[in-house]
């Protein structure tokens, strides 16, 4: 069953999950392919979302008042954004709990390609992106960090396909020391300035169907 509650369930109160209520609708929507019309419903069903066209003919259809559609269509609208913030509190929960000291290496593009995305999600972000460090750096003194850090982007730095990744030309690093505090360094190690905002990392993956088979980090 779709997660909303809204129009979904709204739509499957007339739809319920048989084959021939779903095309009574379909064909009422006007959908001369009945196939293509099935998988449209199907997909507005999961999802919860649809061309306005489309749900301006649903109060018609399913022989409801428009403010019902409407009624339902924004409760939708409120659900998805209450599991969106949900996902978001999760993963930032789980990225505390396993947070490392690390570097975050900036490029000039925030995500790879369209060509370069399967084997950005075989290989693993991480691979481009996170210089790791020592568990325990963050309780070193701040020179001996400091150091560390620069030690390590000055090995970055003279790697031969260094500005050749899938990410483009690095324009700097981020010294990730906790989950909150970030320390943004020039390409030759610098220090620029305490970094706040918060490290987003680009959500790659592999994707058959609706189903995502291989994820980034």
């Amino acid at each position: 069953m779709p997660k909303c509650t809204g129009i979904s369930a709204l739509i499957l109160r007339y739809a319920s999950r048989s084959k021939e209520e779903k095309l009574n609708i379909v064909k009422k929507l006007g959908y001369k392919n009945l196939n293509k019309g099935l998988r449209r419903l199907d997909n507005f069903i999961q999802a919860g979302q649809c061309p306005e066209s489309l749900r301006e003919k649903l109060p018609t259809v399913l022989g409801l008042e428009p403010s019902a559609i409407q009624q339902a269509y924004e409760l939708t609208l409120t659900q998805q954004g209450e599991e969106k913030e949900n996902a978001r509190r999760n993963r930032e929960e789980h990225e505390r709990k396993t947070f490392r000291p690390h570097i975050w290496v900036k490029h000039e593009l925030k995500n790879p390609p369209l060509g370069s995305i399967c084997i950005v999600a075989f290989i693993g972000i991480e691979h481009w992106k996170v210089i790791t460090l020592p568990d325990d750096i963050a309780g070193l003194e701040w020179s001996e960090q400091f150091n560390t850090v620069r030690e390590e982007i000055r090995e970055h730095q003279s790697q031969e396909d260094v500005d050749r990744s899938m990410f483009g030309k690095v324009t700097g690093y981020l010294y990730r020391k906790t989950y909150d505090d970030s320390f943004l360094l020039s390409s030759d190690g610098t220090l620029l300035e305490i970094y706040s905002p918060k490290v987003r990392k680009p959500e790659v993956y592999l994707k058959v169907g609706n189903k995502k088979i291989q994820e980034g980090i």
